[in-house]
């Protein structure tokens, strides 16, 4: 079971929050707009929910290749990130330096991996 819901409160520039161990995708409510495709939608929230599909890791360093893989096997991946991008919306990249660790903070991750 997966809950998916509204991330009222991101400010940043990632597609929302995930965390995998509560099973949450919070995606960002400023992709309930009319400037970006369903298309784009889809993918967003794909790219976060891949993350709970791929399970938990101490760090998704060791996930993100076959995350990578996934998320570039969507079709027209690369239209859509850049249609995101020009909306100022990112999809998760590499794992940073202690992401997705006990003293990361928030149990929601962002979507950016940091």
């Amino acid at each position: 079971m997966l809950f998916l819901g509204w991330d009222l409160g991101n400010s940043g520039p990632d597609a929302g929050h995930f965390s995998v161990l509560l099973k949450v995708v919070a995606v960002r409510s400023s992709l309930d707009d009319d400037g970006i495709s369903d298309e784009a939608f889809d993918f967003a929230l794909y790219s976060l929910a891949l993350n709970i599909g791929l399970g938990f890791a101490p760090c998704r360093k060791r996930t993100d290749e076959r995350y990578s893989e996934m998320l570039s096997g969507y079709p027209g991946s690369e239209d859509l990130r850049e249609e995101l991008a020009r909306a100022g919306v990112t999809v998760r990249g590499g794992c940073p330096p202690g992401a997705n660790t006990p003293h990361h903070g928030p149990a929601m991750t962002p979507a950016s991996g940091h």
